[in-house]
């Protein structure tokens, strides 16, 4: 079975093989077209360790598409009092030129934007400043959201070493501008926004599962200029002290150390239960920042007398209350004899490097079980479904 990594240790990743043996700070900014994400990671020695993670499933690149595209056709609606987005093809045509507008502003000052629906025709024009002012609360959001997470790594910008750009949407101008004022330094050099993620998925994968693999002989030729004749040696027989890239003396084969990748919870995991006064609460089962995988437990209690099935609520987020945080599962264990308030119950979480959580209900008594598992990479909900559905029938138009 293959493992699984973030986007954001993927993109560490990419760019930090040919850095092993020193030691930096990293923050990885990913953009994509429906997700922003940032991640501060450490390189120490042959180790690769996230320090904390944060970011926003309901922000990306399409809320700076659908920016430009209401612009353009509140613009067109105040010209004809026709709205081009009431028809399912005006509107899927208009969106593929506000996309193409999009990516030329990224390198021109001004894009045009031509609009055609029912006999009428306008064209719009946009400079990047206007985009730019049409879309600065979206880059606030992506501002406050660096902030955070430096904040949970407790750093201060000046910590960062370096800064990676991951997915199409950080070539936007503004957001290298924002960094660059955040951090008075330049993005990395040699890391592709596009392909960073795809390149360090499989360099991990190539790490864990085959690190004889020709691939890394591949990269490290490609990347460092030495010669092929480079030995990969077992990463399990380094130690952390193994920190040593020196190029090999003539006639000389090179290992490459044993690369370490640790990744954290990023939120906290919990479970909702009643105090004594009946009053829920959350417990966290897994705090934030514990390295994966890891194995938590606790002990709970019947609420009430002659229960026969017991539901445990599983939480994500910082907060004391159900209000607070996100309920994203449940485990019901049922059919269990009545017994009184008190009887022992026991659950187990079991967090995977591959961003699944295993959660275990067990009944102490009877050791009846019930185990099920929640997806935390990835998963999207009804509503989310339904708006991607219907994105893909405006799509299929022909």
């Amino acid at each position: 079975m293959l493992s699984i990594i973030n986007e954001p240790t993927a993109a560490a990743i990419s760019y930090g093989l040919e850095r092993l043996g020193t030691d930096r700070n990293i923050l990885v900014v990913d953009l994509g077209g429906g997700t922003f994400d940032v991640t501060v990671m450490e390189i120490r020695g042959t180790s690769l360790r996230t320090v904390a993670s944060d970011g926003n499933a309901e922000l990306g690149g399409k809320d700076w598409d659908d920016r430009l595209l209401n612009h353009v056709s509140d613009v067109f609606q105040q010209q004809f009092g026709l709205d081009p987005r009431d028809d399912p093809q005006p509107y899927q045509e208009l969106y593929e030129r506000c996309l193409h507008a999009k990516i030329s502003l990224s390198t021109k000052p001004r894009a045009v934007i031509p609009v055609n629906y029912r006999g009428h025709r306008a064209v719009v024009a946009v400079t990047r400043e206007e985009f730019e002012s049409l879309t600065a609360d979206l880059l606030m959001q992506c501002e406050d959201t660096c902030n955070i997470v430096l904040e949970k790594a407790r750093m201060k910008w000046a910590d960062i070493d370096d800064f990676i750009l991951a997915g199409g949407s950080t070539r936007m101008p503004m957001v290298h501008t924002m960094l660059r004022r955040l951090s008075s330094k330049e993005p990395a050099r040699g890391v592709n926004p596009d392909e960073c993620v795809a390149v360090g998925a499989g360099l991990a994968a190539v790490f864990r599962h085959r690190p004889d693999h020709p691939a890394l002989h591949a990269y490290r030729l490609a990347s460092t200029g030495r010669p092929p004749e480079v030995e990969l040696s077992d990463p399990m027989s380094h130690t952390p002290q193994d920190r040593s890239l020196a190029p090999a003396a003539p006639g000389q084969r090179v290992g490459l150390p044993g690369v370490r990748i640790t990744d954290v919870a990023t939120h906290p995991l919990g479970i909702v239960v009643l105090d004594a006064n009946h009053k829920e609460r959350i417990i966290n089962l897994i705090p934030e920042f514990t390295p994966l995988p890891c194995d938590k437990r606790g002990r709970f209690a019947y609420a009430y007398d002659n229960m026969t099935a017991v539901k445990v609520e599983v939480t994500e987020g910082h907060g004391d209350s159900r209000d607070e945080v996100t309920v994203i599962g449940d485990v019901i264990l049922d059919k269990l004899p009545p017994r009184p308030r008190g009887t022992p119950i026991e659950v187990v979480y079991r967090y995977t490097a591959n961003q699944i959580l295993e959660v275990d209900v067990t009944d102490v008594e009877t050791r009846q079980t019930r185990r099920a598992q929640i997806n935390l990479r990835g998963s999207i909900d009804d509503a989310q479904k339904a708006q991607a559905r219907e994105r893909i029938r405006r799509a299929s138009i022909t």
